[in-house]
């Protein structure tokens, strides 16, 4: 990915994206999972594919909603494709810049597998916070 194209996926991260640690209970267990996410959602279907086909992922369809034109969204789920994906475009973040920071710190923490730290913790709780919704939102 040369600079060009790290500064426009970082421009699409920043407006149509989202940078995300999300909360899955492991099944019928007490235990949780904590999963990075990088998402782009939009509905030019050609952008989308351009997304998989370069910098990887996998595409979902979302529901369509009224008469709104369908939506898709490229995700990227494994942890070392949204590390380096996120280390090319984070000098041209400017609105999830942060959530960027936080996740880098979180994957990087999470190379050794061990049981969750006090710091990854605090880091999914601030990621949280960041991402709510409505007019305090981050």
């Amino acid at each position: 990915m040369n600079r060009i194209e790290a500064a426009y996926l970082a421009g699409l991260i920043d407006g149509e994206g989202t940078v995300s640690i999300t909360k899955q209970k492991q099944y019928k267990r007490k235990l949780f999972a904590l999963r990075p996410w990088l998402i782009v959602s939009n509905t030019n279907a050609p952008l989308i594919l351009f997304l998989k086909r370069n910098y990887g992922g996998s595409i979902h369809r979302q529901k369509q909603r009224g008469n709104s034109k369908p939506e898709l969204r490229w995700q990227v789920l494994e942890q070392k494709e949204i590390k380096n994906i996120l280390v090319r475009v984070f000098p041209y973040l400017r609105i999830k810049k942060v959530r960027a920071k936080l996740l880098l710190r979180f994957l990087i923490s999470r190379e050794k597998r061990k049981p969750y730290s006090k710091r990854e913790l605090a880091i999914f709780e601030k990621i949280k916070y960041l991402n709510r919704r409505g007019i305090k939102a981050g």
